[in-house]
């Protein structure tokens, strides 16, 4: 089914690539923001190629090393993409498709460390909440979800858009793979790469740091287990002490010391990609600089850090104050563009706190279920942050359905899959009778965009509602199946005590006889 779904999104990507200009998606508001459209990175390529800061003229908002990374995209005469674009057609197919890869491993490592087959067994109302028999095999599920992802028209029009949200994606989920496997730096490493793209990515440490300690964990028990079988067969006690002394170090560290870890190499990975920020400025500043300018050590020094400044304010101060008021699937958008100059401060700083303010109770609730947590965070980032897309969204839908258990005890989700669905279709209809015919307004655009939103924050709280209530359902049964244990144990030490009773009545009753005789 997997090697099937590549084939059938290559054709499609194919397809689109193929498809008239009239067709084209590169500027469409659902797909593309300000801040993701590819169309923008070439303009601040060509502005330095032309000798001029790539951030002039409020277009640009890419940091250096994004600029650097796909400055060979373009071509030098015009700035037009290279080839018609197939070369980047192929970096976002492959983009897409390790995602796929990446996700589709996940999913088989969790349900082989949850042991799919005990998982199914402890399921507390298996009559109750339906399940799909594909969803209960454990092959069948891994491969579904890279065929979701592969096949999920959010993606698929994220990357015909050449949205650069796809490329921090793979960063995402590289950082989630590499933390499944305890890989503490190189998981830092593509997480800094992700929130040095976009900032909000940086939120998933508090995620991979559980994913990270759940890993651990579950290295200790395979110890234990490795120790059992030692034990049968009667192996040396030297290497099964140095293996108990391992497992009594693993059990020591907790979910803080991994998350500071984490934050450590996470802090020494920024730094590196900013010092790197800086060379890549500089050198595309030389690289596009003509060449009857000579400019002394000090002015050049100078220069360097005044760019730095100004790359700070037309990145990552602009992603975060949304200035750039263009209509997207975005809360900001119309909020900002109806407020009063004096009230923009407050709520600009309200609206990017809320995503932080989220942070700390889901850590405490769902640590010990760290995929759940992951999967909450990127949906509410997905959704509430500045500039999102449809192509967002995608990826948290498709990591939903590595709980089915989770998914069915959702109320109403069929109900909210329509609404999305009606939200999505509204948002392209009544863009174009806004800006084409004049049939419609920023309200109607509006209220589409409120829909999709609403829908799809519905549908997280339906999940997280759904999880919890599973865990509570699971508590449930394992107290109830502790009292039956301690029951059934009372009921047979009562049960022996009464057969000695009797046995000693007889033996009392036969010496009474005996003794009349």
């Amino acid at each position: 089914m997997f090697h099937a779904a590549i084939l059938a999104t290559l054709f499609l990507r194919i397809l689109v690539a193929l498809a008239p200009t009239t067709m084209d998606l590169t500027e469409t508001p659902e797909l593309v923001t300000p801040l993701s459209s590819m169309h923008r990175v070439r303009e601040g390529i060509n502005l330095a190629r032309s000798g001029m800061s790539p951030y002039v003229g409020d277009e640009c908002h890419q940091p250096p090393l994004t600029l650097a990374v796909l400055w060979f995209f373009f071509d030098e005469k015009g700035c037009a993409p290279q080839l018609n674009g197939w070369p980047l057609h192929l970096l976002f197919f492959l983009a897409d498709l390790s995602v796929a890869i990446m996700l589709r491993s996940l999913v088989s490592r969790k349900l082989f460390h949850d042991n799919h087959q005990d998982f199914q067994r402890s399921e507390p109302l298996p009559n109750v909440y339906y399940v799909p028999s594909f969803l209960r095999n454990k092959n069948n599920l891994s491969d579904l979800c890279a065929t979701a992802y592969l096949l999920h028209p959010f993606a698929l029009g994220s990357s015909a858009a050449w949205d650069t949200s796809s490329l921090v994606r793979v960063l995402t989920m590289a950082s989630i793979y590499f933390a499944s496997h305890s890989a503490t730096s190189l998981s830092s490493f593509f997480l800094a790469c992700a929130g040095y793209v976009e900032i909000h990515p940086l939120l998933y440490v508090v995620a991979t740091a559980a994913i990270e300690k759940k890993e651990r964990e579950e290295m200790v028990q395979e110890k234990e287990k490795e120790k059992e079988k030692e034990k049968k067969k009667g192996k040396g006690k030297g290497k099964l002490k140095n293996k108990i002394v391992g497992k009594r170090r693993d059990d020591r560290v907790s979910y803080g010391v991994v998350l500071g870890h984490q934050c450590g190499w996470l802090i020494v990975w920024s730094v590196v990609l900013q010092v790197l920020s800086a060379f890549s400025l500089q050198r595309i500043n030389e690289t596009g600089r003509p060449s009857n300018i000579n400019a002394t050590m000090h002015s050049t020094i100078l220069s360097s850090r005044q760019g730095m400044l100004h790359t700070y304010r037309s990145t990552y101060v602009w992603h975060l104050t949304a200035n750039d008021n263009t209509p997207n699937v975005g809360i900001y958008w119309y909020f900002f563009s109806m407020l009063f100059v004096r009230f923009r401060s407050y709520f600009t700083f309200v609206f990017n706190v809320q995503l932080f303010v989220y942070v700390a109770p889901l850590v405490v609730r769902l640590r010990g279920r760290p995929y759940i947590l992951l999967t909450i965070l990127i949906s509410l980032v997905a959704l509430l942050r500045p500039y999102p897309t449809l192509g967002d969204f995608s990826l948290p839908m498709v990591l939903m359905t590595m709980h089915p258990y989770v998914v069915a005890r959702m109320r109403a989700k069929s109900v909210l899959l329509v609404a999305l669905s009606i939200g999505v279709v509204l948002l392209p209809t009544f863009g174009y009778l806004w800006l084409y015919p004049g049939a419609a307004c920023a309200n109607h655009y509006y209220f589409s965009q409120a829909t999709y939103t609403l829908s799809c924050l519905l549908l997280v709280s339906e999940f997280l509602g759904g999880a919890l209530l599973r865990d509570r359902q699971v508590e449930k049964k394992e107290k109830d199946s502790m009292i039956e244990l301690t029951v059934g144990k009372k009921g047979g030490k009562e049960e022996e005590q009464q057969q000695v009773s009797e046995t000693s009545m007889l033996t009392m009753e036969g010496k009474a006889a005996a003794a009349l005789e």
